[in-house]
């Protein structure tokens, strides 16, 4: 999937919609000055670098944001944060707010480049509602674990996520996502793939590009039918030069095919055609304070929004040239001097569509940095600031704080794949979009509200912008989030946490009202094998499933020391030859307290 995105101009079927993301990339990748676009996780890391020391040196924060770090530090509600295995070998932190013993459970999705403390306020007001409400730090993100093989796409996520949820038992009825942006795209690929498990999907600021799916879609079926003719017109000629000659091997050339790369029409990598979703700019900085890592979030450069990627090229190019005219004619007093300032005046009213919030900007920060513990007793105290503290690293460079982020993330997703699988939505979808340089397509995301009504969701709408608002609404705007969440599960999504009887093929299929299968009160069972969360063991025998799921008996002492003569045989020693660490009172050196001991010693523990 490497390599530059395919100009329109080698495909002649791609049409306006594929053309204009083309566009839109090929801009974004001009304004940020990158000689590619990255496509795995060492580039990402060496973009993120390249774009931080570009906007960091010209950063000087106002005053006002020490005030803001100080008031956000101190107005932080308590959360349970807590830690979890699962199974996709990661560690996961969440935190948690709420009654535990509620069964009405909201999952919270956070975006890129920040981590579940963006919730704290919009899980704490929920949590006030009766919601029970978690929020993880997805993976290569805040405490959580990093993927040692750059997993980052948005499948990637949902399986954390599911798996999660059967770590934590929050199966046992439908839940409540709620996911910003990257958090969205991933919240997307969980209700897809366990339609059954959530109830309810609010997708905040994430939309795919419908008409380009179709178009690049309608282009590899072309390309697949002219390939055919042509095989046709080969094989044809081949038969009739006579028996003897070998027909040609076919070729698969289909969209689906294993082989398919950047090349075919029909591909639509995030990595190419999206890239403003793939890195966060702080992610690879270190930062002297927390207001310079807000003074970069909040800079335009670090929020173009798709829609105004070609009108801040097309003004940064007259500015430019312009510019450059003014300075070759600078004696002159023309017409043309006044260029410079129409150019200018365009970028400033497009940058300011960008600027985000200073006190959100603040929020995403404090969400990814790594906060030394006396950060906040620090801001409340006089002298220096606790940033002249910082010693120079082992690589000498200066000193500061870190994110909390893999700096090689790099975010992805099969927009294509994503768009078929609306149809397979079986619970209650909101788009929500916010009013200023949001990320998100009005036209997209009514396609895709059509596109899972059309299929077997419960509801699906596409929401009207949020007003006064901007893409990082956790962060920036968590009062007007929280109104939409609350709207959301307590209107059309009202029944969402209620559980229905699960068809008996699993997880695909429509609901069938039968009651079987149903636990003691009424309720339908939702085990983890019918959502296929946790296929059931398979055994050949009785015997078999007894000895994997029956108690296991405690090893004799004897069967310890065969153990050990056998290890030592196999380490190339005597199978008499004790080593020290082997040795203990009576030969139990490697017994644990329950065999070594009498049963009737634990009675008396504690």
């Amino acid at each position: 999937m490497g390599g530059p995105p395919l100009p329109p101009s080698a495909c002649p079927a791609v049409g306006e919609a594929l053309h204009e993301l083309h566009r839109q990339a090929s801009a974004y990748q001009a304004l940020l000055g990158l000689g590619a676009l990255p496509q795995n996780g060492r580039q990402a890391q060496a973009a993120a670098r390249q774009l931080g020391a570009v906007v960091l040196p010209g950063v000087a924060p106002p005053p006002l944001l020490s005030q803001l770090v100080a008031e956000e530090l101190a107005a932080r509600p308590p959360a349970k944060a807590r830690f979890v295995d699962v199974s996709t070998g990661l560690r996961l932190r969440y935190l948690e707010w709420g009654p535990s013993g509620s069964s009405e459970v909201v999952l919270l999705l956070h975006d890129l480049g920040e981590a579940a403390d963006i919730w704290r306020h919009v899980g704490a007001r929920l949590a006030d509602r009766g919601y029970r409400v978690l929020a993880p730090d997805l993976r290569g993100h805040g405490e959580s674990g990093r993927s040692l093989d750059g997993r980052y796409s948005a499948e990637a996520l949902a399986e954390d996520v599911k798996a999660l949820i059967v770590a934590l038992d929050l199966y046992v009825a439908p839940l409540a996502v709620v996911g910003c942006g990257m958090g969205a795209a991933a919240g997307l690929a969980l209700a897809q793939a366990s339609p059954f498990l959530v109830g309810a999907l609010l997708a905040a600021e994430f939309t795919l590009p419908v008409a380009a799916a179709q178009e690049a879609a309608a282009a590899a079926a072309a390309a697949g039918a002219q390939a055919e003719g042509a095989f046709s017109s080969e094989h044809g000629a081949a038969a009739a030069s006579g028996p003897g000659r070998a027909a040609p091997i076919k070729h698969n050339t289909s969209a689906g095919s294993s082989s398919g790369s950047s090349s075919s029409p029909a591909a639509l990598d995030s990595r190419q055609l999206l890239p403003w979703w793939g890195l966060c700019p702080g992610q690879a900085c270190q930062f002297p304070s927390v207001e310079h890592c807000a003074s970069l979030l909040a800079h335009p450069l670090c929020n173009l929004a798709p829609a105004l990627l070609l009108p801040l090229e097309a003004a940064a190019a007259q500015a430019a040239a312009a510019t450059g005219a003014a300075e070759q004619s600078a004696s002159s007093s023309d017409s043309g001097s006044d260029a410079p300032d129409a150019g200018a005046a365009a970028l400033r009213e497009l940058f300011g569509q960008l600027q985000r919030p200073l006190r959100g900007a603040v929020a995403s920060a404090c969400s990814l940095l790594r906060l030394p513990p006396h950060l906040a007793d620090a801001r409340g105290g006089g002298g220096l600031p606790y940033w002249d503290d910082f010693e120079e690293d082992e690589f000498g460079e200066g000193g500061g704080l870190t994110p909390r982020m893999d700096p090689a993330f790099l975010f992805s997703f099969d927009a294509a794949a994503l768009l078929s699988g609306l149809a397979d939505l079986r619970c209650h979808l909101l788009l929500a979009r916010s009013a200023r340089g949001s990320w998100a397509d009005t036209a997209d995301a009514a396609a895709m509200a059509a596109a899972a009504a059309a299929g077997g969701a419960a509801s699906a709408a596409a929401a009207p912008e949020l007003p006064c608002t901007g893409h990082w609404l956790a962060a920036d705007h968590p009062e007007s989030l929280l109104q939409a969440i609350v709207g959301f599960l307590e209107g059309p999504a009202i029944c969402c946490f209620e559980r229905a009887a699960l068809p008996r093929n699993g997880s695909s299929g429509s609901l069938q009202a039968s009651s079987s299968g149903s636990v003691p009160g009424g309720l339908p069972a939702r085990r983890p094998e019918l959502l296929d969360l946790k296929p059931l063991p398979q055994y050949s025998s009785l015997e078999e499933a007894q000895k994997a799921l029956g108690p296991r008996a405690i090893p004799s002492a004897a069967a310890i020391e065969a153990e050990l003569r056998r290890l030592r045989v196999e380490e190339g020693r005597d199978a008499s030859d004790a080593s020290s660490d082997e040795e203990g009172e009576e030969g139990s050196g490697h017994r644990t307290g329950l065999a070594r001991d009498p049963p009737t010693y634990f009675g008396f523990v504690g």
